[in-house]
């Protein structure tokens, strides 16, 4: 079991229940947070290192205390193919594909968690070429019908909502 864990292409990260830290890192895992396994290990589930920053495909931060390990230990909860912006600090922005889930006892207690990634940027950054590509002229570089009328269409919305807001102040503040 321990050579096929150093020897994985993913990432993997094994989180102890009864202490809620992590207990095994192997090197790929390692590799991928761009620090030495020693300063993941021991560290609580649910943490992150200073030098770390997460945000999910929508650019939200993933916050320490939600993180996919810490809910499979705690709630049970499986986690399957979250996309998730990594960076270290100075370090170049990644994107890793994570799944995490509870590893259960024979009477159904959760006896610890395990984490499995793997670096999916090349596949990310061919995405944001194609979204490019779609959405401007292949000559000019500049934007093409469908992103204009896009633009356009946020452009109305925003300035509806914004409308709708300052009507609703007047109404408030009497004017």
């Amino acid at each position: 079991f321990a050579a096929s864990l150093e020897q994985a292409p993913w990432g993997i990260i094994v989180g102890d229940a009864a202490s809620f830290r992590v207990s095994i890192v192997n090197p790929a895992a390692a590799e991928l947070l761009g620090v030495d396994p020693s300063r993941i290990v021991g560290l609580d589930v649910n943490g992150h290192l200073p030098c770390w920053s997460f945000q999910d495909g929508q650019d939200e931060i993933v916050t320490p205390g939600e993180t996919p390990l810490g809910r499979a230990m705690l709630w049970g909860e499986s986690t399957r193919d979250l996309e998730v912006r990594f960076q270290l600090q100075h370090g170049p922005e990644r994107w890793l594909l994570a799944n995490a889930a509870p590893v259960r006892a024979a009477d159904g207690s959760i006896m610890a968690g395990i984490l499995v990634m793997t670096d999916i940027t090349a596949r990310k950054q061919m995405e944001q070429q194609l979204v490019f590509k779609a959405m401007h002229d292949g000559l000019t570089g500049l934007p093409n019908r469908a992103l204009c009328l896009e633009l356009l269409q946020r452009s109305l919305e925003r300035a509806t909502r914004e409308e709708r807001a300052r009507d609703e102040t007047d109404f408030l503040c009497g004017v």
